[in-house]
């Protein structure tokens, strides 16, 4: 993967000022081209010199300085490529606010962006599928309309998507191309992680008394039990409605939610949802968040090119792990059958 701590733009690539040590927030076609390798043949390789976004590949320099050479077979690197299949963004707004001082998480991402970075993925990258994440709960969000407004903007962009690509009968559409079967079939996917964070926030917050918990099951249910993604997100500001969002408390310079950070409602303890109150603490919630990317990327593949399937897909992945819902598996068992325990208060099914 590349960490760009921006957003994936044809203005950020082989740009100096946007790459270590100037800055952050920009991308190398050289990464790309040496990814690209990996993807077509793995090679371990043992990088000797990072050189700062300098050529490091033996595919592109002759000279055996600061190269990345071949740990296994010092005189073969094979310098063929192959395009990705599947790409994720885990779209970091947060940085794009402190780097262009944009006045909100909203106005960080808008559609001329999101359409930007989804097809530099399919036209660079050579992906026929783009998984976009929901960008979820946060220190560095202060307003819960700023994350709902953003993110009702990703699942807008991904629906327009689908009505752009695929005709009347379900079947794949190419305005250029007509009904052509040999064009590969694109398809833009939602992983909900901000569901996924509402739901450890709500649960957290219930138990540690930021929410009585009749209000509180209240929410969980409705928010189960809603109908699409936009009815999901209106549903959430009850958070910040009840006051749960907005109660913070100041660790070092920075605020912290009491209902993500917290361990207790005074904050003796800590929860084990983040550690930060930026990232999520991967021992307790990576196995959803990795299931429910597996999940996604299988939806990718076994779609056939109609509309439905894929969006039924999609729905179910979200639904299943991206939540707190006890996870269904292929024996028609419950998570509990396998005696799974976490210290996480109250989200026993993480």
């Amino acid at each position: 993967g590349i960490r760009v701590t921006g957003l994936f733009l044809k203005s950020r690539k082989d740009y100096p000022r946007h790459m270590a040590p100037n800055g952050g927030g920009g991308w190398l076609s050289y990464d790309v081209r040496e990814m690209k390798r990996l993807v077509h043949q793995w090679q371990q390789v043992e990088p000797i010199d990072t050189a700062y976004g300098e050529k490091t590949s033996p595919c592109e320099i002759q000279d055996e300085v600061n190269v990345t050479r071949n740990a296994t077979t010092e005189n073969s690197y094979n310098c063929k490529e192959k395009n990705f299949d599947v790409v994720v963004h885990q779209l970091p707004l947060e940085w794009e606010i402190f780097r262009k001082g944009k006045p909100s998480l909203n106005a960080s991402l808008t559609w001329e962006i999101l359409d930007e970075i989804v097809h530099l993925s399919f036209d660079y990258l050579g992906a026929s599928t783009v998984i976009l994440q929901t960008s979820p709960i946060q220190n560095n969000v202060k307003n819960l309309s700023d994350l709902v407004l953003v993110n009702k903007r990703i699942w807008d962009y991904v629906r327009e998507f689908d009505a752009n690509t695929y005709n009347a009968t379900g079947n794949v559409f190419n305005l250029s191309l007509g009904n052509n079967t040999n064009v590969p079939k694109r398809k833009v996917l939602v992983m909900d992680i901000f569901a996924y964070s509402v739901f450890m926030f709500l649960q957290n917050s219930i138990e540690i008394g930021l929410l009585s918990r009749e209000k509180g099951q209240a929410l969980k249910t409705n928010l189960n039990q809603a109908t699409n993604a936009n009815t999901f997100l209106e549903m959430t500001m009850e958070l910040d409605h009840a006051g749960a969002y907005n109660r913070t408390i100041k660790v070092g310079k920075h605020p912290r939610h009491v209902g993500q950070y917290c361990g207790d409602i005074d904050c003796r303890s800590q929860s084990l949802i983040s550690r930060d109150g930026i990232h999520f603490c991967m021992r307790e919630t990576g196995g959803r968040i990795n299931a429910g990317l597996a999940c996604l990327v299988q939806c990718s593949i076994n779609d056939e090119g109609v509309k439905m399937k894929a969006r039924e897909c999609e729905k179910r992945c979200n639904s299943n792990y991206m939540s707190l819902n006890p996870i269904p598996w292929e024996k028609g068992q419950e998570i509990d059958a396998f005696n799974v325990s976490t210290k996480l208060i109250g989200l026993e099914n993480y």
